[in-house]
C-alpha cells in the first residue's frame, strides 16, 4: 500500500498543473482582446497623427492657394482698371480742353468765357462725342469742382449724385478715381473721374481745373474677369466686393439690385496678410451659405475687394481620399498584426498544449500501470475500455470533445483501485458486503485524485458516475435514468463489456456473444442504444 502512495504522489508531483501548463480559453481571449485594444488603439493614434499632419498641409495648400488666386486676379483687375483710366489721355492732354476747362472753371457760367474760347465749344462737343463713341462709353463729362457739366457727349448731359463723391476726391488728390458699379438701361457701368490740369502758370504751377468722367460699360468684363478659367477646380469661384454706402456689399453681376452687405469682420479676418493658418478653417459663404474656404484682397485704388472661394467638401477631397487610405491601411495593417499575434500565440499555446497532453498521458499511463501493477488482472484493462469507448462513440457519430473525454475517462477510471486493499482486488471468489464496500470505496478515492488534475474535458464527471446503472443498482449514489450522464453510460456498459470478456480471479473470461447475452438479461441497467451498439461491434468482430 505504501509503495502505492509513493507511486501515485510522484505520478501526480509531476502532472501538469493550471498555472505552469495551461492557458483557459476565457483569461486567453481576455489576453488576446487587451492586446488587440492595444494594437487598435496604437494603430489609431497613427493614423490620426499622420492624418493630422496631412491636414495641416492640406490647409496650407489651400490657402496658398486661395491666396494666390485671389492676388492674381486682383492684379488683373488692378491692370483693367489702370487701363480704364489710361482711356481719354488725349482728352485731358488737349490744350484747348485745358485751356476751356481754366476759364470755365474761373466763370460762374459758360457764358462768361471769353468769346474765342466760346467759339471752339462746338469743336470741342464734337470732340467728346467721338471719344464716347469710339471707346463706347455710355457718357463722357467734363465737370467743374462745383459739380457743373462743362461740356458731355450728349445734349443736356448730367451726371449721377453717386458720382459726388470720387469728384471730390479726384480734385482733393489730384488723382484718377473709380466709382462703384451701377446699373442704367444700357447695363453694369463704373464711371472713372480722370483730372485735367491747367496749362503752365510759371506762378502757380499746374493745378486740376476740371475732370474728365468717363462711363465704360463693364458687364463683360467683370464677368471675365470673374471666370477662374478652365484650369479652375471643382467648387472654386471668385466675387466681387464693393465699398457701398451701407459697408461692403457683394456684387451680384447682372442683377446689382439684388447685392447684399457682408460683414467687414469676416473679410477682414481672412484676408490676405492677414489670415493665419492655425486659424484658416472653413467659413460660411457671404454669398449662398454654403461652407467654404476664404480668400480676399482689396484693389489698390479703387473701392473694389476681390475675394475668392472654395467649397470645403471639394477643397478637402484630397484629404478624405488621404483618410480613407491611412485608414484602410490602419485597419489592414491592425488586421495583420492581429493575427500573426494570434497565430504565434496560438503556435506557443498549441505547443505547450502538446507538451501538456504528452505529459498528462505519461503521468495517466503511470497511474494506470500503477493500478494494474496491484491486479494482474487488470493488466491492459483500461486500454480496451478506452478503445471499445472510443469505437462506441464513433460509430454513434459523438462530437469529437465528447471521444476525447471518454478516452481518458476509461484511462484514469481505476486510479482510485490505488487506494483498495490487495486482497480484495485479488481475491478469488465473491466478495463480502464488507469488502464489496471497500472495494466500491475506488471512486471517492479517484475524485479526490482528480479534483486537483486540470482537463480540457469533464473526465472526473464521468468517472465519477460510470459504475451507476439506469435501474438505481450502481455506485456510490445509487443514480438512475436521467441523473446519469450520457458519457458514463456509455463508459459504464463498455468496462462491463471488456471485464466480462477477460479472465478475472473469480471466473473465466466469456466469449463476446456470451458477454452480451449475459448484459441483455440485465438490460436494465444499461442503455439500449449504447448496448446494441456494442452487440453490433461485437458481431463485426471489432472486440
Amino acid at each position: 500500500m505504501s509503495q502505492s502512495m509513493s507511486t501515485i504522489q510522484s505520478t501526480l508531483k509531476d502532472m501538469p498543473t493550471k498555472s505552469a501548463f495551461y492557458m483557459p480559453m476565457a483569461a486567453l481571449m481576455r489576453w488576446g482582446m487587451l492586446v488587440l485594444l492595444v494594437i487598435i488603439s496604437i494603430g489609431l493614434w497613427a493614423a490620426l497623427m499622420i492624418v493630422g499632419e496631412r491636414e495641416i498641409d492640406v490647409r496650407k495648400d489651400i490657402m496658398n492657394r486661395a491666396e494666390l488666386q485671389v492676388e492674381s486676379k486682383a492684379e488683373v483687375m488692378s491692370a483693367w482698371l489702370d487701363g480704364l483710366s489710361r482711356v481719354g489721355d488725349h482728352i485731358v492732354s488737349s490744350h484747348l480742353i485745358q485751356l476751356y476747362a481754366s476759364e470755365a472753371a474761373l466763370s460762374e457760367n459758360n457764358d462768361s468765357v471769353e468769346q474765342s474760347l466760346v467759339q471752339q465749344l462746338p469743336y470741342l462737343q464734337q470732340a467728346m462725342v467721338d471719344y464716347a463713341e469710339q471707346n463706347k462709353l455710355n457718357g463722357a463729362f467734363v465737370v467743374s469742382s462745383d459739380g457743373r457739366v462743362l461740356m458731355s457727349s450728349r445734349e443736356a448731359g448730367t451726371i449721377g449724385a453717386e458720382y459726388k463723391n470720387i469728384i471730390q476726391k479726384s480734385f482733393e488728390t489730384s488723382k484718377v478715381q473709380f466709382s462703384t458699379l451701377s446699373d442704367n438701361d444700357f447695363g453694369m457701368i463704373t464711371a472713372v473721374a480722370k483730372p485735367i490740369l491747367s496749362l503752365d502758370d510759371d506762378v502757380h504751377g499746374q493745378k486740376v481745373v476740371a475732370l474728365l468722367l468717363s462711363e465704360f460699360l463693364v458687364e463683360s468684363d467683370v464677368v471675365e474677369l470673374l471666370d477662374l478659367g478652365k484650369l479652375a477646380s471643382e467648387g472654386e469661384r471668385a466675387y466681387l466686393y464693393q465699398a457701398g454706402s451701407e459697408g461692403l456689399e457683394w456684387v451680384n453681376v447682372g442683377s446689382l439690385a439684388s447685392s447684399k452687405v457682408v460683414p467687414d469682420s469676416a473679410v477682414v479676418s481672412h484676408s490676405v496678410g492677414i489670415a493665419k493658418l492655425s486659424t484658416f478653417r472653413p467659413m460660411e459663404s457671404l454669398v449662398d451659405g454654403k461652407i467654404a474656404f476664404a480668400s480676399f484682397t482689396p484693389v489698390n485704388d479703387s473701392p473694389f475687394v476681390l475675394g475668392y472661394e472654395y467649397i470645403a467638401t471639394d477643397a478637402l477631397t484630397p484629404l478624405q481620399s488621404f483618410k480613407h487610405t491611412v485608414y484602410t491601411l490602419t485597419i489592414l495593417v491592425v488586421i495583420l498584426v492581429s493575427a500573426f499575434l494570434f497565430v504565434m500565440i496560438g503556435h506557443l499555446l498549441s505547443t505547450r498544449n502538446r507538451q501538456r497532453v504528452s505529459i498528462q498521458e505519461q503521468a495517466m499511463m503511470a497511474l494506470v500501470k500503477a493500478v494494474e501493477i496491484r491486479d494482474p488482472y487488470l493488466s491492459g484493462h483500461h486500454e480496451r475500455v478506452a478503445r471499445t469507448a472510443l469505437k462506441v462513440s464513433n460509430a454513434m457519430k459523438m462530437p469529437i470533445p465528447e471521444r476525447s473525454t471518454l478516452f481518458y475517462s476509461a484511462l484514469l477510471s481505476g486510479v482510485g483501485k490505488i487506494f483498495v486493499p490487495q486482497e480484495v482486488l485479488t481475491k478469488k471468489g465473491k466478495l463480502t458486503k464488507t469488502e464489496l464496500g471497500k472495494l466500491q470505496q475506488h471512486i471517492p478515492h479517484a475524485m479526490r485524485v482528480l479534483e486537483d488534475l486540470h482537463f480540457d474535458f469533464p473526465v472526473a464527471q464521468v468517472v465519477q458516475q460510470m459504475y451507476e446503472r439506469l435501474d438505481g443498482s450502481g455506485y456510490p449514489y445509487g443514480a438512475k435514468e436521467a441523473e446519469i450522464n450520457m458519457l458514463s453510460r456509455v463508459l459504464g456498459a463498455c468496462d462491463v463489456y471488456c471485464a466480462l470478456t477477460k479472465p478475472r480471479a473469480y471466473r473465466e473470461e466469456m466469449s463476446s456473444k456470451d458477454a452480451i447475452k449475459l448484459m441483455r438479461k440485465e438490460q436494465d441497467k444499461f442503455d439500449i442504444n449504447v448496448l446494441s451498439m456494442i452487440e453490433k461491434l461485437a458481431k463485426e468482430g471489432q472486440k
